[in-house]
């Protein structure tokens, strides 16, 4: 009896835990929502999340969607940013890549004339860089 194929499929799907088990888990991926197959770093997820609930529960962007309304837009994305969608709303997600770990969010809305720009700790703590309403 020839063992062949099942030692192929054997190796093929050892080869598939060994790869995903080496992610790290700012590598691991998670769905964001209106995605089909479209998936993000864990990081980014957990900024964008973040910066969400503090400028809702901060009122300074009182009309900004909730965060279950924003889709990947993943048809303009640059090297380390992740672009998401709401209406009339942008939101661009930097991948940390400074020393201090920061990730860097930005917030326009061009037809209301609202931009707002922060970054977001490692220690999940939101600063505010630049406001305009």
């Amino acid at each position: 009896m020839n063992h062949r194929p099942m030692f192929l499929t054997f190796i093929c799907i050892a080869v598939i835990f060994l790869i995903t088990g080496c992610l790290s888990e700012s590598e691991a991926s998670i769905p964001i929502t209106g995605g089909l197959d479209a998936s993000v770093p864990v990081m980014v997820g957990s900024a964008r999340d973040t910066v969400l609930d503090y400028v809702i529960s901060s009122a300074r962007l009182a009309a900004i969607p909730s965060s279950t309304e924003w889709h990947l837009d993943d048809k303009t994305r640059a090297e380390g940013d992740y672009r998401f969608r709401s209406g009339d709303w942008l939101m661009i997600v930097q991948m940390a890549g400074n020393s201090n770990k920061d990730q860097r969010v930005m917030i326009i809305n061009h037809l209301e004339g609202i931009y707002w720009c922060g970054c977001v700790h490692p220690d999940g703590t939101v600063m505010d860089t630049s406001l305009r309403r």
